[in-house]
């Protein structure tokens, strides 16, 4: 089998994604009709551009600080699956379980610890960068 056959989705799986896409769309929407319609709107209508200028930059920076959030999580998520599925940590959970000596069993436990590190570090950085932004744009709004 190639690589590309072993990377098809299911129709199942492909209609989830599009569920779950057509979701978070509408929920973007939502939240992007009750910024215009509560804060933006308003805020031009009293003449106020400077502050609807600086609110409007700040929610651009939240929104992307929640799309990289988002991602991080869904990277989070997909390498953590993967990486109960490796090789080493089955072998290390292994001989966790298995009862071995104190000292065996602490240096499957440390080189789980660091393979799972390793596994999720991109995916902390892409939820740091997220909150970071987040809470920089909050103080515009």
């Amino acid at each position: 089998m190639n690589e590309k056959q072993e990377n098809k989705l299911t129709i199942g799986e492909r209609l989830a994604l599009w569920f779950l896409a057509i979701v978070l769309i509408l929920i973007f929407c939502a939240i992007l009709w009750s910024y215009l319609s509560d804060t933006l709107i308003p805020l031009i209508q009293q003449g106020n551009y400077l502050h609807a200028a600086f609110n409007l930059f700040g929610f651009i920076v939240m929104m992307v600080g929640l799309g990289f959030f988002v991602y991080g999580g869904f990277l989070f998520l997909k390498v953590s699956y993967q990486a109960l599925l490796s090789p080493q940590l089955k072998a290390n959970r292994e001989r966790i379980h298995a009862n071995l000596s104190r000292e065996s069993v602490k240096i499957a436990k440390r080189e789980n610890l660091l393979f799972l590190w390793k596994t999720w570090k991109p995916s902390f950085l892409w939820l740091g960068l997220g909150i970071l932004l987040f809470a920089l744009g909050a103080p515009f709004t």
